[in-house]
């Protein structure tokens, strides 16, 4: 594993403990959970996943151009709802709402009980993922540029490095002074380590990694899907190791994004194939190892 300085967490809506290792889980493949729905037109590309209370879990869904939500107790579907445009990103915003980057504006969602659509922020490129951090979205887009603006659209900081060609996919750790921007480099094949006002501070590389796409954070890791590696990996914040965690051995085949329930000790992946896995989040249960 290469760790590189250039310069010298957790966000509070998501899961801020870990009470184990991830490295120390077996992971064992169990039933899949079917998401396509009988009104999709298209077979689904699950850009992004979230955990959200009451044991359900959110997908975007680009193909389809709708936003889906899945009870986990019963492995179904449970609705969706139509986005105006085609969604990417999610994150977790207060008072029981997410925002998701949908072409060329940030659309905010109730999802207490069903899903409903709110207010529409515009922004002034085709966006890819978006975050949250104290009253401020950070979002990135397909041209490369990050940004961070307030919830009435208006732009704060601007990424004035312009190394991150594709900082498409990124994780937003931590809540207070301490708070880090973590991006995945589609082209470098790195996790790029980002402050507040968007400036470079870390990087973090492995050979078993390549096209990195979605990180979720739980705990003081992150888990990142390497998209042509066919792989899940970890990366231990306080040490900079990172880790393989599944591969093509347990069934991984170019995963798009990920995420993982401590409530239900189970990984929840969505995969970009070309087949019919595209319809379906492989869901893995978790155990110790034996020592």
């Amino acid at each position: 594993m290469k760790r590189m300085v250039e310069k010298a967490g957790l966000n509070p809506n998501k899961q801020n403990k870990v009470s184990h290792d991830l490295t120390s889980l077996k992971f064992t493949s169990t039933q899949d959970i079917l998401v396509k729905s009988p009104s999709d037109t298209k077979s689904c590309w699950l850009k992004n996943v979230l955990l959200q209370s009451g044991d359900r879990l959110l997908l975007s869904d680009s193909s389809n151009g709708t936003l889906k939500l899945v009870d986990l107790k019963t492995s179904s579907l449970m609705t969706e709802v139509i986005l105006p445009g085609t969604p990417w990103g999610m994150c977790q915003i207060p008072g029981d709402m997410v925002a998701v980057s949908v072409t060329h504006s940030i659309q905010l969602l109730e999802t207490r009980r069903k899903l409903f659509r709110g207010k529409n922020i515009k922004v002034d490129d085709d966006c890819c993922d978006v975050g949250y951090h104290n009253g401020s979205l950070i979002i990135s887009f397909q041209s490369g540029k990050l940004q961070k603006m307030d919830m009435k659209g208006k732009v704060l900081t601007k990424m004035s490095n312009m190394s991150l060609k594709t900082p498409w996919y990124f994780e937003v750790v931590g809540d207070d002074q301490t708070a880090a921007i973590y991006v995945s480099n589609f082209v470098k094949f790195e996790i790029t380590k980002l402050d507040m006002n968007l400036n470079i501070l870390e990087t973090f590389k492995h050979s078993a990694l390549r096209i990195p796409t979605a990180i979720t954070a739980v705990g003081n890791q992150l888990i990142i899907c390497g998209l042509t590696s066919d792989n899940i990996m970890c990366l231990d914040l306080p040490s900079g190791k990172m880790t393989q965690l599944l591969g093509k051995e347990e069934g991984i085949a170019a995963p798009h994004c990920v995420c993982y329930s401590q409530q239900q000790n189970k990984m929840y992946v969505a995969l970009w194939t070309s087949g019919d896995a595209n319809n379906y989040v492989k869901v893995y249960d978790t155990t110790p190892k034996l020592a």
